[in-house]
């Protein structure tokens, strides 16, 4: 006998949150914490937050092209600003449907 795992566990979602101060390009200087903030409240209207846990990583080795956003274990969004944060949410969403589809597909031993 088989079980699907009833409760899958959030999608984490990581921005960076290098900052270089005066030596160049970052994702702090490019605002990445108002980014933190506007993808959270997106979340929120969404009603995706039980259901995605946003986080901060230190780098992600891509400066030149921040503000960076990580969906852990898919791709990478750059330059997410707030013009491009509502397209950022529509992947982040598509990535948590993804996510939960196939947690619910996977199956574990039920003890007997």
């Amino acid at each position: 006998m088989t079980v699907s795992s009833a409760d899958p566990s959030p999608l984490r979602v990581l921005l960076c949150r290098k900052d270089r101060g005066p030596m160049g390009i970052s994702c702090v200087g490019g605002g990445a914490e108002m980014l933190g903030q506007l993808v959270r409240m997106g979340l929120a209207a969404r009603g995706l937050t039980e259901r995605v846990t946003v986080g901060w990583a230190t780098c992600f080795g891509y400066c030149q092209h921040g503000p960076n956003l990580r969906i852990v274990g898919g791709e990478f969004l750059h330059g997410v600003t707030r013009d491009t944060l509502e397209e950022a949410l529509d992947q982040i969403e598509r990535a948590c449907q993804e996510h939960e589809a196939v947690s619910a597909s996977e199956t574990i031993p039920a003890k007997d």
